[in-house]
């Protein structure tokens, strides 16, 4: 007997997975407008003092800054922990491993940051002239990101730990 999903479930399951993602992106959003309005004017006093920055959110606007960091967090949302013991029966198979996966690794991550990069450019555009429309009126932050700025930031949020998405892998065995 097999067990085959029809196709008003998988129907159903995707969904039930938009609308968790959803549902997410509007509690995202709804702490972003109630954190920024605490530690931002508090923090920077006198870049809202400026208008460079808000003062508080709208929910759509923290809808945006929700929506752009979470693409910006895509650089890094493939690293995985692997709990898996590998036993190698010398230095070289060692060396020769590890050669080859960072061979496979260089044009999948090259991918991943074109693509990320591609969104963080559209979303630029779209979410600092709303929410940083003084920094962008002064011209200290741009309103449109080109791609290679666009790369640029993803790998820096990359290698700053900004966009990494792992999950804790500690054991007390030994």
């Amino acid at each position: 007997m097999r067990n085959e999903k029809s196709w008003e479930e998988i129907g159903l399951g995707c969904l039930g997975a938009i609308a968790l993602v959803v549902i997410l992106v509007v509690v995202s959003a709804f702490i972003t407008t109630l954190v920024w309005g605490w530690v931002v004017p508090q923090v920077f006093p006198t870049a809202i003092a400026n208008g460079l920055l808000p003062a508080s959110l709208s929910l759509v606007q923290a809808f945006k800054l929700s929506i752009l960091f979470g693409i910006l967090g895509l650089t890094g949302a493939s690293a995985s922990s692997s709990s898996s013991k590998t036993s190698y029966s010398g230095c070289g198979e060692r060396v020769a491993v590890a050669a080859i996966a960072f061979l496979i690794w260089i044009p999948l991550a090259a991918i991943v940051i074109a693509f990320s990069a591609w969104l963080v450019t559209l979303a630029w555009g779209w979410v600092v002239p709303d929410v940083f429309s003084g920094a962008v009126a002064q011209q200290l932050i741009p309103a449109t990101l080109g791609f290679w700025h666009a790369v640029m930031l993803n790998i820096l949020f990359s290698v700053l730990g900004l966009s990494s998405h792992r999950a804790s892998s500690s054991s007390s065995k030994k």
